[in-house]
Parts: C-alpha cells; structure tokens; sequence
C-alpha cells in the first residue's frame, strides 16, 4: 500500500534487518529514494489578518538515504532530505525551505527471542531558511536602525530566523517481546543564526544551545491497539540574547533560557484490515528561567482517520486543535490584563494512489484558522495540491 512510514521507524527497521532471524531482510547495501512534486494554491500564504492574496506554488521534496550491513549486529546509515515550497509572483515572501543530513550507526549489542536493546549514535546537520515578514504589511519586517537617525531610518531583516543547525544525538530502544517497546533519545543541538543584524539594528544574534531528553513507551495491548506514553525534556541557552524582567526589558549582562516539559499521548487503533485511527494529544509547558515573562503553556490534540479504498488507494482525513498561551506577558494578551490564548485549528483530507512503476497520484485539500490576542496574528487560509510521488 502508499502509506508512508514514519522515517523513525525506517531506521529502527534498518537495525533489525542486521539481526539474524528477524522477520525482515536487507543486502549489504539498501538504497531509498523518494521525490515529491506538486502544485498548487494557498488562499492566504503569507498568513495576513488582512488582505491576505491567494497565489500558486510549487512544492518540491526530496528523500534519499543508503545503509550497510557492517557484520551482523550493526549498520551504517546516510540520509539526506529537503524540501522547498516557491509561490506566485508578489508573494515570494512566503517562499521557504529546509535540507538536513543525517549519519547514523545502529547496534544491536543484545537480542534473545523477540527481545532486543539497540543503540543508534549519530549527528545532524540542517539549513532552515523562511523569510521574516511583517503581518501589518506582508512585507519584511524591518526595526529602527541603531544608532537611531532623524529622520529614522528603517533596517530590513528577512533573515532573523534563518539557521544552520548541528546537533549530536544518541537514542536507544529495546523491545520486550511481541508488545513492548521502550526508547531514550537524547539530542545536544547547536543553532547559528545566518545573518547578524546586531551592527546596524542592536539585535543580537539567535544563536544557541538546546538539549532534549526523550523517554517513551509504545505497548502493543491487543492486536488493534497500541498506546505510546512519551516525555520530553529540553533546555535552551541564548549565547547572546538577553533575559528579559518581568516587565518585558532586556535585562544587561544574563542571557535567556528556556526549560520546557512536554508530555505526549497516542493512540492507535486498526479496527479493520482496511482502517486505521490515530488520536492522541501532547502537552507543552515552558518556563523563562530569568523571570518568567515569556512563560507559556500549550495543548494539541489530534484526531487521523484512514481506510483503504481497494488495493491500491488510500483516504485520510486529519484534525488538530491548538491552544496557547503566554500568562506574564501583557503585550500577548487583552488590555485589561485578561489573559486570552492564541487557538488555532487545522483539517486535512489526502487521498493516493499507486501507479506503476513507483508513482504515486497524491491529492490533498486543508484549512487552517489561527486566533491570536493580536488581531494582526489572526488568519484564515485554505489550500488545495495535487502531485506525483516517486519511491524506489
């Protein structure tokens, strides 16, 4: 069938495929390509509140990978993946892309029965490219040059965002029997801003140091049925960036970080040989170390729904809900002091189709609302693509 594996568990099934007497089977060398290629049109791409321009674009995506077999406990895998989306005339501030490569080494020091322990060591490196733009405008957003000028003199910034990113991670896994499966993953990610606007502007750079810890557990109750339960810890640290008071102003001399604890949920239920659900929800609560004004806390929850249409078509509709918000900071919230959180919400109807020769028919139609305490962050926008996909 066309569904599409999570890339997670494609490298965990790399690992297996080393261990003698598993269900699965890989030469020496196994290679993987997949390439996406669709057009078509976003009612709102540059998420304005007002104004907003529909326009056309491109999308284009790009997976490729090859492992080795390195002896009969361990594999060596490559991986390297992009993706780029190009809009219409007069809306290319909403072009953006991304490219990550990924080296990997699976081990698998233990295995008896169906009961295994791995450990997958490997490192990162990402370009994540967007252009920064100003929703009262939907142009790029520009701030007062420093020093200051009379009159004052406007500095563009589209490139705030921009990042090169580093990170190392080590993630380990074991399976304990046919129906649980226990996992640690823990990632050290470096972040360097591409552009420093800090000599013209006094901005400083983005640039710093995230740690994250993940412990999870997937149990497989009965045939249908599958829970996972996971955490997620992770600490942020600013080179640069300064800590804000608890009145918002930039406090000299003590850089911001942020901790975070998340906790996530997933339920996954195959009722028929021709359906699936995925339900699931995962809580985010942050804390601004310094003296909490940027402090948040968050919720999504999730519903999917698949069916197979006959051997070689797939329907799937998805639905999100989202909610956030930023209790100490009066600027993200109503005059009055009322604290009021940004909700959002997101639907999602995909429907392929295999071709031969490794082709697939891919079309997909979505909407997305966002509600914000600032007017100028509320949009709506609904967007329509069709397009081939090619793996082998």
């Amino acid at each position: 069938m066309c569904r599409d594996r999570p890339k997670t568990l494609a490298r965990l099934a790399l690992a297996l495929a080393t261990i003698p007497g598993t269900s699965l089977s890989l030469a020496r060398v196994d290679t993987n390509v997949a390439v996406d290629l669709a057009v078509g049109y976003d009612s709102n791409p540059l998420r304005l509140s007002v104004d907003g321009r529909g326009s056309p674009y491109t999308d284009l995506r790009l997976d490729a990978g090859v492992g080795w077999t390195l002896g009969s406990r361990s594999a060596l895998l490559l991986s390297a993946e992009g993706a780029q989306r190009f809009h219409g005339s007069g809306q290319s501030g909403a072009d953006a892309g991304t490219s990550q490569a990924e080296m990997r080494l699976a081990l698998t020091p233990y295995r008896r029965g169906r009961s295994l322990f791995m450990i997958s060591l490997g490192g990162r490196y990402g370009l994540y490219r967007a252009t920064f733009l100003d929703p009262a405008t939907g142009g790029v957003y520009q701030v007062p040059s420093v020093p200051a000028t009379i009159p004052a003199t406007l500095v563009p910034i589209p490139d705030r965002f921009d990042t090169n990113v580093a990170s190392g991670f080590v993630d380990l896994r074991a399976r304990i029997g046919d129906h649980v499966r226990l996992s640690l993953a823990t990632t050290v990610e470096s972040a360097r801003s591409v552009q420093d606007y800090q000599a013209g502007t006094g901005l400083e750079p983005l640039d710093a140091t995230t740690t994250i810890v993940e412990p999870g557990i997937r149990w497989q109750i009965a045939s249908p049925v599958a829970i996972e339960v996971g955490y997620t810890w992770s600490h942020r640290s600013y080179d640069s960036l300064p800590a804000l008071s608890a009145s918002g102003s930039e406090v000299a001399g003590t850089t911001r970080e942020y901790r975070s604890n998340g906790y996530r949920l997933a339920v996954h239920v195959e009722p028929t040989a021709r359906w699936d659900v995925d339900m699931g929800a995962y809580a985010l609560d942050r804390a601004d170390t310094f003296a909490g004004y940027y402090d948040s806390n968050g919720a999504t929850v999730y519903l999917g729904v698949g069916r197979d249409l006959g051997s070689k078509s797939r329907l799937t509709l998805l639905a999100s809900r989202l909610a956030l918000e930023y209790p100490n900071a009066p600027a993200l919230n109503l005059p009055n002091g009322e604290i009021r959180p940004t909700e959002g919400a997101r639907a999602l109807t995909r429907f392929e189709h295999d071709l031969p020769r490794g082709f697939s028919l891919v079309v997909e139609a979505g909407a997305q609302q966002n509600d914000n305490p600032d007017p100028l962050f509320t949009y709506r926008r609904i967007w329509t693509q069709t397009g081939f996909r090619y793996a082998r």
